[in-house]
């Protein structure tokens, strides 16, 4: 996650971060985390989540659909 602007109070599990603007934190996202803006001005932030799954053998390149890259639309 990364601020923009104002402050935010970040938890994971049990430790917490206070960010201010230009500070990005990196948590695992299934981690029990919370974020509370505790202050008097408004705060701004963005999250990016990157979604992984387990591959399995021979699941390479095919969609849940079971499409081939070339099968694309």
């Amino acid at each position: 996650m990364h601020v923009l602007d104002g402050r935010l109070t970040v938890g994971v599990g049990d430790s917490e971060w206070v960010l201010a603007a230009g500070d990005t934190l990196y948590f695992e996202a299934d981690a029990p985390h919370r974020f509370v803006n505790d202050g008097q001005s408004p705060c701004r932030y963005f999250v990016a989540a990157m979604i992984m799954r387990a591959r399995t053998p021979g699941s390479r390149g095919r969609s849940r659909a079971g499409r081939t890259d070339s099968q694309a639309r």
